[in-house]
């Protein structure tokens, strides 16, 4: 009978240590891609192509990316942040806009959207369901007042961790600030 007992408390503990990991985790959002920025949203004057892919390195090096130049003439911007969340972007541009597109990542819980509502299973409620969507409407909103936010758009099904938006948007930032110096 203790032999039952102490298994049973500790299925319990495992059980609430699970659910306690599982709440700790931040529901995932849609993995947004940034198309065809127009430079003018930053700018009045005419820019370059150079001082485009400069406004990028700058602000890219001041939020912690690194930059690799290709020979196409685009970017590559990598980071790592926390010590475990890898990010690699590819950057193209031109006198005219710029585009910022998800590449891969690492430890940021990329997925293909979860199934439809009807095709969920044990391991998925409709809370969780829930949970996603409200979060991606919450993401939407927090950065929905921002110049780049209307040029988002879906890169495919994926989801990632919300952290990867906001390390784009204070990049893009970065860039739009630039662009704006005399």
């Amino acid at each position: 009978m203790i032999s039952f007992l102490r298994r049973a408390f500790a299925a319990f503990v495992l059980l609430v240590g699970a659910m306690g990991i599982a709440h700790a985790q931040r529901a995932g959002v849609p993995l947004m891609d940034f198309k065809d920025i127009p430079v003018s949203l930053s700018s009045q004057k005419a820019v370059s192509a150079e001082a485009v892919r400069q406004a990028f390195q700058a602000s890219a090096v001041a939020e912690r990316w690194d930059v690799a130049s290709l020979p196409d003439g685009s970017l590559q911007l990598s980071t790592l942040r926390n010590g475990k969340h890898t990010v690699v972007l590819a950057v193209t541009y031109d006198a005219e806009k710029y585009s910022v597109v998800y590449e891969r990542s690492e430890q940021l819980n990329y997925a293909e959207a979860p199934p439809p509502l009807r095709a969920i299973g044990p391991s998925r409620t409709v809370e969780s369901s829930y949970a996603m969507d409200e979060a991606a409407r919450k993401q939407a909103a927090r950065f929905a007042h921002l110049p780049e936010a209307k040029f988002s758009v879906r890169h495919g099904s994926a989801m990632i961790h919300p952290s990867y938006e906001s390390w784009i948007h204070e990049l893009l930032g970065g860039v739009r600030r630039r662009l704006m110096l005399p």
